[in-house]
């Protein structure tokens, strides 16, 4: 036999003796999860996703992200019949599959698994025998389903950070400032100045076959320590709003950024301040 044939019988053996072993361990390679962040692909057969209970589902799936600038949804829906769900779509990062009346087999809840079907993947199962037991499902479970999404999509976005993230910015700002930050790759520091760092990003993000301009930014500062008043939120707020009047300027000449307050407004169950940017005048 020939070496390059003896080398090759060889690694063909390792491999199969890897294979078995990964087999024996009860471990199993999963293709890679799909689809942007913030999508959910949502299994519901037309008729149901056209009417009330498809109405029902939006109004909690996209519902609108509170204090940004402009309204945007919680996520974006994907959605198919199940008789479409193919083997790549079932790759999806998140998918809710919904089943209601004699097919959902008595059942009235809520279930979910990961890695049903791909790496780092959540899968919910909506099961209700009726319209009405389908929306007391929604009312006492949804909310954590959709709990859930966000945080596995916090997880993902950090390890893709870790993966291909900005590592020299990383390093700048944990150097200059003791932060340990994650940062996509397109990042670049903007502005700085003492105790300042403007770190931005921007990027061109499609929906549909529309191209939306996004504008991205981090602020880093410090300031000195006098007192422990400086960790209520009203100093905090306060020490913000003059640093951005000094590093921020705004679209036109003589504006710049700074907070505009909305005092006890309720958000996920709690009162506190609402504090988000707009541009005053100097």
């Amino acid at each position: 036999m020939k070496r390059f044939e003896v080398s090759y019988f060889f690694l063909l053996i390792a491999a199969l003796v890897l294979t078995q072993c990964a087999e024996s361990d009860g471990k199993r390679r999963m293709p890679r999860h799909s689809g942007e962040p913030g999508e959910v692909l949502l299994v519901m057969n037309e008729k149901e996703w056209m009417s009330a209970p498809g109405d029902s589902l939006r109004n909690y799936l996209e519902a609108y992200v509170p204090l940004l600038p402009q309204a945007e949804p919680s996520f974006s829906i994907l959605q198919f019949s199940s008789g479409e769900l193919s083997e790549m779509l079932k790759h999806h990062r998140n998918i809710i599959e919904v089943v209601i009346g004699p097919d959902s087999e008595g059942q009235n809840k809520l279930t979910y698994k990961k890695d049903k079907w791909s790496n780092n993947q959540l899968v919910f199962s909506i099961k209700a025998e009726s319209e009405d037991e389908f929306y007391q499902i929604l009312r006492s479970e949804l909310g954590k389903a959709i709990s859930l999404i966000n945080s596995k999509e916090i997880d993902r976005i950090q390890r893709k950070y870790k993966r291909v993230g900005n590592d020299e910015l990383q390093k700048r700002v944990k150097e200059e400032y003791g932060i340990d930050m994650l940062f996509p790759r397109d990042c670049e520091v903007y502005k700085t100045a003492d105790d300042f760092a403007w770190i931005k990003r921007e990027r061109i993000k499609y929906k549909g076959n529309t191209a939306h301009d996004i504008t991205q930014g981090i602020f880093v500062y410090r300031y000195p320590y006098t007192s422990n008043t400086l960790f209520e939120q009203a100093s905090i707020l306060a020490m913000r709003d003059s640093v951005l009047k000094a590093q921020v300027p705004g679209p036109k000449e003589g504006t710049y950024m700074t907070t505009e307050y909305e005092n006890g407004k309720l958000l996920y169950g709690r009162s506190f301040y609402e504090p988000y940017y707009h541009f005053g005048r100097r």
